[in-house]
């Protein structure tokens, strides 16, 4: 090219013809290679015209590769696609960890790049484990795709590369470019033994196959990760076996059905909520959309709504972590007509029907403005019985077994039903806004005055720095905290004051943060009470501020009691390991009963340990291998352990302003510098209410993996109105990480990371 690029020029347009664009690529020696990637490092010219542009577009991609070049290096120029139907790159085994299966992300659009450039607009992913593929109906060029990555990993005998990928109107695959995949970790198990757990997920599938008989309609199965209790975002996608074992002995085993039924939903029981696949805790939905199916209604009735709602979530995935919102109706509000339309439409109810449905979600819906105070009391008597146990002489493992004890019979049971509450109190106040009944200023100035937990931890860390006494009462108070509520590995706040309390006491609030005034509220909510007036459910001033008040602060006062006698729970089981040399970890991978089984046990402590030590290894073991298993977000299908598709997560947006900001990821387990995150954007997982100290670190702004439209940090978030993203999904989150700021908009519902 240096010495005679004339002649090289004429040689390309003799072969590629002077009619057709063509794209001038790099072909670098120090990119592609077994030992590094250099993906994207060199320039790609696309749309380039042959009779004017080429010698620039090549000389361009020539200075790309620096002045260190090797003489060797090449650049290819080829004809530009026509007719592109869809795009994107394949990943034959998972990128992390070299695991087998197929990761295809694509966008169908005629744009090849908008994929590897990260401007894609509705990407897409395919999942395919490698040993077996389930041919697919739509689209249909994915059965073609995989003929082709068999091919080519059979002609080159290598089974772990990048192919980048274009279909074209016939369904012909065009491959772009396909390079190694540099392995990042060589100590991969055996694919057979992610292949083993994942058949024996199906095992399980197939035995809970059939539909209890006390569950109306005979439904078919369907699980997710996010909807009802959301224990992804909670104890995450593979807890260990302590937080999996007390999340569903605390909640979903047993208590949460109760709740359901007392408060006027049919009753499923015995019905566990959560099922485990490969050790991935899932939300038995079918047992869930039953449970919120109002107890009086016929069960011909009843099974009709239960498919209805099962039929209509699986036709509208996005909103698997809202699906109170947009899929199951629980409560009436001032927008049901909006619901009501939609059962009409499905021509599946008669008028009659649906009249009936309104009638019994209207009496839920009265009686929850009564019920508050009465769970409230309920719940001090956890907060009472915690001091006493403390303060005694019992074993730690006494005291634990007691405190869990109580937690369960005097802490989910009213906490789940102020929960409730708040969510009916919530769901008035947003449909009274999203109505235009009230103005969303409106709205904000009302929870403005709430008075939550988490308000407190604010004012209360201020008073508390300059006072000692004060700062012991503060101590005292908020130590019980951790980041994670279920996790005995997560740090408390007391653990070393400096960490969590201080830091939180430091913070400044943002010096340009408005104080909204309750005029607001008090010249609007008239309109709010004639609302409810309007569709039957009471309307008396103080009746119904009182609700709103208690439902909603009394729900974090619940959380926050109920999170004490938990923490303290795991701190006696830890005091109880060190007894054993049993540290932490070794405690995070065993079933609490298990452990509450030693209670009487008489056997010499060093047969107990060496047992407990095995048994923590073996699952510490699982809980890696199922941390690496590609598994969806939902389960409609058995054929889906073998295949399956994600669209983008419609995130849950909160706030008022939009910001554009540098951003920070918290890590769970991980230390924080605090000092970096003032006026940023938080990038976190999922958050639990143990990371409540967040909101007095003067952030821009917040975005999460997990997370639902009701979760603790979309109540936070707005409660503070603060611009925050939550439950953006994989796809969304793995490209903000990726990017060097982030834009968030959440009045036009905008989330996108800046280059």
């Amino acid at each position: 090219w240096e010495s005679n690029y004339p002649e090289i020029i004429e040689k390309i347009l003799n072969l590629l013809g002077t009619n057709k664009e063509l794209i001038v690529r790099s072909s670098s020696r120090s990119e592609d290679s077994f030992t590094s990637a250099n993906a994207g490092k060199f320039k790609s010219i696309l749309n380039v015209k042959p009779d004017k542009n080429i010698k620039n577009a090549i000389n361009e991609v020539i200075k790309s590769f620096g002045k260190n070049a090797d003489k060797k290096d090449e650049v290819l120029v080829q004809p530009m696609l026509s007719n592109v139907k869809a795009s994107g790159v394949a990943f034959t085994r998972t990128l992390e960890n070299g695991c087998p299966w197929y990761i295809i992300n694509y966008e169908e659009n005629n744009d090849t790049s908008s994929i590897t450039s990260g401007n894609s607009k509705n990407h897409k992913t395919c999942i395919i484990r490698r040993d077996k593929f389930q041919k697919v109906s739509s689209p249909g060029w994915i059965n073609n795709l995989h003929n082709s990555i068999k091919e080519i990993e059979k002609l080159i005998s290598y089974d772990s590369l990048d192919i980048e990928f274009a279909i074209d109107a016939d369904n012909f695959v065009n491959l772009l470019q396909v390079r190694p995949l540099v392995k990042k970790n060589k100590n991969t198990p055996e694919d057979n033994i992610y292949m083993k757990k994942i058949d024996i997920s199906r095992s399980t599938w197939q035995k809970l196959y059939c539909c209890p008989p006390h569950i109306p309609g005979n439904a078919p199965p369907a699980y997710g990760l996010m909807p009802d209790w959301n224990p992804a975002e909670i104890i995450g996608t593979a807890p260990g076996e302590l937080s999996l074992s007390l999340y569903k002995y605390l909640i979903t085993d047993d208590i949460w059905a109760q709740q359901r039924l007392e408060f006027g939903y049919r009753d499923v029981r015995p019905a566990p909520l959560l099922v485990s696949f490969s050790g991935r805790p899932y939300v038995d939905i079918r047992l869930s959309f039953a449970s919120f199916i109002p107890k009086n209604l016929p069960d011909k009735l009843a099974g009709k709504l239960l498919k209805y709602y099962l039929n209509y979530l699986d036709k509208n995935r996005t909103y698997h972590d809202k699906v109170e919102f947009k899929v199951v109706h629980t409560c009436i509000s001032p927008n049901k007509g909006e619901w009501k339309d939609r059962l009409k439409k499905s021509n599946i109810f008669s008028e009659s029907e649906i009249l009936l449905i309104e009638k019994e979600l209207k009496l839920i819906t009265q009686n929850a403005f009564s019920k508050p105070k009465t769970y409230l009391k309920e719940i001090s008597k956890l907060e009472y019985k915690n001091q006493r146990i403390m303060n005694s002489n019992l074993e730690p493992l006494e005291k634990a077994r007691i405190l869990i004890e109580d937690c369960r019979i005097l802490g989910t049971l009213p906490f789940a039903h102020l929960a409730r509450c708040a969510f009916i109190a919530m769901t008035l106040l947003n449909d009274a806004e999203s109505s235009g009944i009230i103005s969303k200023k409106a709205k904000d100035s009302f929870l403005n005055t709430i008075k939550t937990v988490s308000k407190e931890f604010k004012i209360d860390g201020n008073k508390a720095m300059n006072n000692n006494s004060d700062w012991r009462k503060y101590v005292k108070r908020y130590g019980h905290l951790r980041p994670g509520t279920y996790d005995i590995n997560s740090k408390r706040y007391d653990s070393d004051d400096s960490f969590f309390l201080q830091i939180s006491c430091k913070s400044e609030q943002k010096a340009s943060e408005e104080k909204i005034s309750f005029k607001t509220w008090e010249k609007e909510k008239h309109n709010f009470f004639n609302s409810l007036k309007k569709i039957g459910l009471p309307y008396d001033e103080e009746l119904v501020e009182e609700f709103l008040y208690k439902s909603i602060e009394g729900r974090e006062y619940s959380k926050f009691v109920f999170s004490k006698n938990l923490s303290d729970s795991l701190e006696e089981i830890a005091k109880f390991g060190y007894d054993f040399d049993l540290n932490r970890e070794d405690l995070s991978n065993l079933n609490i009963f298990d452990i509450l089984n030693l209670r009487d046990s008489e056997e010499e402590t060093d047969s107990i340990k060496n047992y407990f030590k095995s048994l923590s290894k073996s699952n510490h073991a699982k809980r890696d291998i199922s941390s690496k298993l590609q598994l969806p977000n939902l389960i409609f299908s058995e054929k889906e352990f073998d295949i399956f598709f994600i669209d983008a997560n419609i995130p849950n947006f909160f706030g008022s302003e939009i910001i554009t900001k540098n951003f920070v990821e918290i890590k769970e387990n991980s230390n924080t510098n605090f000092s970096k995150l003032n006026d940023k954007i938080i990038l976190i997982e999922r958050a639990d209410p143990g990371y409540d100290w967040l909101f007095s670190q003067n952030i821009a702004g917040l975005v999460t993996l997990y997370g639902g439209a009701n979760s603790h940090m979309a109540i936070r978030s707005a409660e503070f109105n603060l611009p925050a993203a939550i439950g953006v999904g994989e796809k969304i989150y793995e490209k903000l990480i990726d990017s060097n700021l982030i834009q968030l908009d959440p009045i036009k519902k905008i989330i996108k990371g800046l280059k």
